[in-house]
């Protein structure tokens, strides 16, 4: 999710207060950014690290780490590291075996960040003993990890082959395709199912002017902008002919994307022009730990006329996140809207902009450079979310996930049947629409 839907009044305040913390302990001047820290050392390179995370992280609050405390038990061993870094290497070993293994480096920087619970943050760094190899950790997939297990998920490359078998069977019918043969990643698909559904398969938030888009011509509108104008036309035709019993929008493994997206995507279309409130947010406000905006409604609007009354169910699971969580939280605050599937990514948090706590040696809170280390010639990067919401039961999932109205599982086993092959969370929304789910 790249910025908020709704900039309210008392946002635009808050945002330019500087809230203050008293606490001063909490950003030493030894490991300040500004302090040319000796990057070609893993002290150097941890301290960098350890410090970035320390002025940038969002989630303090809800956090129970002494991030102080792991600076004083980690720097003791990096030192170490660069002690026996340099015997090594004056004892002439470096030819013989390696000095210390990516695996090694990953456990240390995974104890190092085990508890943090931005689900967007990422930590990237190069080996400095072996400048070949770049690690990359998430330290929120640990703690997600540990409360939800590995549980099934639907591949990316079954989504086309399941339209093809719906269409044959006549499920689906009146099919509107957008995304490249072989581009599984963006494969939106539309189309009614058994003459009483919608359904839409929504992989990511991708922008689209959906005025603009229709005032061009026919040829030059895009795929997903005519897959789009499908849904809007069965919705409008099928609640004025009354076939339609209700909507299926698929989110599973959409990752996100642009806020701006949110009201022409098909969530955006059920809902009316009227603000709704589906919680509140806090914005990063300052590089102290717990320099946060107010908490401030957060606000999101649709595109339709009038917003679709029927039942609605949206598909999710361990690969929905950011702003497929944002149509999530939707759902939490519609009374006849139901999500079904597994638990969703914990990736709810996102960013102002992609200019806030960028540092000059190292990548700070950035969520858009795809080069940090050839931008800024450092050998680390981290991004974090600037952002922290809660729902509208004031729950933050961040980090552990949305759960489910109704849990189903994927089930391999059906899915890889030849004969028979079957989606059991596609049939589950459509025996929940239908009355026939069985109850658990």
């Amino acid at each position: 999710m790249k910025s908020p839907l709704h900039i309210s009044a008392a946002f635009i305040l808050a945002s330019v207060l500087i809230s203050c913390n008293g606490d001063e302990t909490l950003r030493p001047d030894p490991n300040s950014p500004q302090a040319n820290l000796e990057l070609s050392t893993f002290t150097g390179q941890f301290k960098s690290i350890w410090n970035g995370i320390n002025e940038g992280y969002t989630y303090w609050p809800l956090t129970d780490i002494d991030w102080d405390r792991r600076y004083k038990e980690f720097l003791p061993v990096f030192e170490q590291l660069d002690s026996d870094y340099e015997e090594w290497k004056e004892n002439g070993t470096a030819a013989d075996c390696d000095f210390i293994t990516p695996d090694s480096l990953i456990s240390l920087y995974k104890s190092l960040t085990y508890g943090l619970i931005d689900g967007h943050m990422t930590v990237k760094f190069i080996i400095l003993n072996d400048p070949q190899y770049t690690i990359s950790i998430s330290p929120a997939r640990q703690i997600w990890k540990e409360r939800n297990g590995t549980p099934n998920v639907i591949g990316r490359d079954d989504f086309r082959p399941y339209t093809a078998l719906r269409k044959n069977t006549g499920i689906a019918t009146r099919i509107a395709v957008s995304g490249d043969e072989g581009d599984y990643s963006s494969y939106n698909v539309c189309y009614a199912v058994g003459g009483r559904y919608l359904y839409y398969r929504y992989p990511g938030f991708e922008y689209d002017d959906f005025e603009e888009s229709e005032s061009e011509q026919v040829q030059q509108q895009s795929d997903y902008h005519k897959c789009l104008k499908h849904f809007r036309e069965l919705l409008a035709e099928g609640q004025k002919n009354k076939w339609l019993k209700g909507v299926i929008i698929d989110l599973r493994r959409n990752g996100g994307g642009a806020c701006a997206a949110f009201p022409y995507s098909p969530v955006g279309m059920l809902l009316d022009r009227s603000m709704l409130t589906i919680g509140t947010y806090q914005g990063k406000n300052g590089l102290g730990h717990y320099d946060l905006t107010p908490r401030i409604p957060f606000i999101v609007t649709g595109s339709g006329d009038t917003e679709y009354p029927g039942p609605v169910v949206l598909l999710t699971d361990g690969n929905t996140g950011s702003m497929a969580e944002i149509a999530v939280l939707t759902a939490q605050s519609k009374p006849n809207w139901t999500v079904i599937g597994t638990t969703t990514a914990g990736a709810i948090g996102g960013w102002f902009g992609n200019s806030y706590f960028t540092y000059m040696n190292g990548e700070v809170g950035n969520g858009y450079s795809q080069n940090a280390f050839v931008r800024y010639g450092a050998n680390y990067a981290i991004r974090m979310s600037h952002m922290i919401l809660r729902g509208p039961d004031g729950v933050c999932s961040e980090g552990i996930g949305i759960d489910p109205d109704i849990a189903i599982e994927f089930d391999y086993e059906k899915n890889r049947k030849t004969v028979g092959r079957q989606d059991s969370q596609f049939k589950a929304a459509v025996s929940y629409l239908d009355g026939t789910l069985p109850v658990r």
